[in-house]
């Protein structure tokens, strides 16, 4: 929380700072074999990530990585296909019926993960925050937390 970007809201609703079943740590593990392939096989083909994102969703719906990655994944590929395609607007694609519920899809993630009080740190904001850490290791660390037994 003191980045200022991890909200009240987002935490009671399970964004943030909540324990993880062992089924919701697996969950973590598919949106991280998810970004994986992304990062190995590049982002033209959305459909295994959007599997591996539905499977961790099941397991843990309150899982925003998951939420985000698919969504990402989603925009990508219909952005992909407009520029293909030589489109201005995305509802030009909609004659495909799985590009229209993608796009769907993507959109109603975006204003649920929006509605459980994410918001993305600015990349300027957040290099800011982690020299801050740097420099400054005692302002985030924990000090009732250091040497206590949990």
């Amino acid at each position: 929380m003191a980045s200022g970007y991890v909200s009240l809201d987002a935490i009671c609703n399970g964004l943030y700072m909540d324990t993880l079943s062992n089924r919701q740590a697996v969950a973590n593990c598919l949106v991280d074999l998810a970004q994986g392939y992304q990062h190995k096989y590049g982002k033209d083909d959305p459909w295994f990530v959007v599997k591996c994102c539905n499977t961790a969703l099941e397991y843990h719906p309150a899982n925003a990585n998951a939420m985000l990655t698919k969504a990402e994944a989603q925009k990508f590929y219909i952005h992909s296909q407009m520029k293909e395609r030589k489109l201005k607007k995305p509802d030009a694609l909609f004659s495909d019926p799985a590009i229209k519920e993608m796009y769907a899809e993507m959109e109603a993630l975006y204003i649920r993960l929006h509605k459980s009080g994410y918001r993305q740190m600015p990349e300027q904001m957040y290099m800011q925050w982690l020299d801050l850490l740097r420099k400054e290791p005692e302002t985030y660390s924990d000090k009732k937390m250091e040497g206590s037994a949990l």
